[in-house]
């Protein structure tokens, strides 16, 4: 990961996917927030969701033809007691390791004692995350380590960023969307001695978390990072998964306004 030394470093947002592409040469497949489990919770409930395991699996052994290597930034299950998980993260995680080199796991909130039910060959790190050169990795509930914040950038999940708009008739949908913000020079809490130039915040994978509206709900609850004001929210850079770039959070609040007519004809 020697961004520092390489002008073709780059950290860059898989067109039409929840997936980032980190690196030069050896590149790497960042993804976040699988909530593997999460339809079973729906189906508990009446709500027929069936399938999202084997879409979610089709498209991440897509992403393959891109690199070899995937890290998986927490909340890989939605709940630990989840009706299957445990026979459906063995199968899920053995089928990926047909088409990956390497996988890398920083566990999520919902990931407790996972390790129990992964095939060996994937590499689980602390639930603080890791540090590869100049990139970070994280779930993004927990505070990173002095290492981490001495990268250039911090990836993390967690939040489940999107953007809500609101149409010329007034109705609202939600999209998901990326989330590049910039941290403060100086750590406000003193914890860290130095903060890293910028934190990617990546969308849930699962296609069935279209997210929390940002430019509804502000930066409350979204981990130690912003609860903390490490980084500036306001100044930080939407994205939609087609690459259109929305401009700062400051400029889309209190909602986007759209001129989709959603749901028309």
């Amino acid at each position: 990961m020697g961004c520092l030394r390489n002008p073709d470093f780059e950290i860059e947002p898989i067109a039409n996917h929840p997936a980032l592409r980190v690196g030069s040469d050896d590149t790497l497949i960042v993804i976040a927030d699988l909530h593997l489990g999460l339809s079973d919770e729906f189906e508990s409930r009446g709500v027929y969701v069936g399938g999202q395991a084997e879409s979610m699996l089709s498209e991440i052994k897509e992403l393959a033809s891109v690199s070899q290597h995937l890290v998986i930034l927490g909340d890989l299950r939605h709940e630990f007691s989840a009706f299957h998980s445990a026979s459906v993260i063995p199968s899920f995680m053995s089928e990926l390791l047909d088409h990956y080199s390497t996988i890398d796991l920083v566990p999520g909130n919902h990931d407790g004692l996972i390790i129990r039910q992964l095939p060996q060959r994937v590499r689980v790190h602390p639930s603080s995350g890791f540090n590869a050169g100049c990139v970070s990795f994280s779930h993004g509930h927990t505070w990173p380590t002095d290492a981490m914040m001495k990268g250039r950038y911090l990836l993390m999940g967690h939040i489940h960023p999107a953007v809500e708009f609101v149409d010329s008739r007034g109705r609202s949908y939600v999209e998901k969307c990326w989330f590049r913000v910039p941290f403060r020079r100086r750590d406000p809490t003193g914890r860290y001695g130095t903060l890293p130039q910028e934190a990617v915040v990546i969308p849930a994978f699962n296609p069935l978390l279209n997210g929390t509206p940002l430019n509804r709900h502000g930066d409350r609850g979204l981990g130690p990072v912003f609860r903390n004001r490490l980084v500036f929210p306001e100044r930080g850079r939407l994205y939609l998964l087609d690459g259109t770039y929305l401009g700062p959070l400051k400029s889309n609040m209190p909602v986007a306004k759209s001129n989709k007519g959603v749901g028309s004809g």
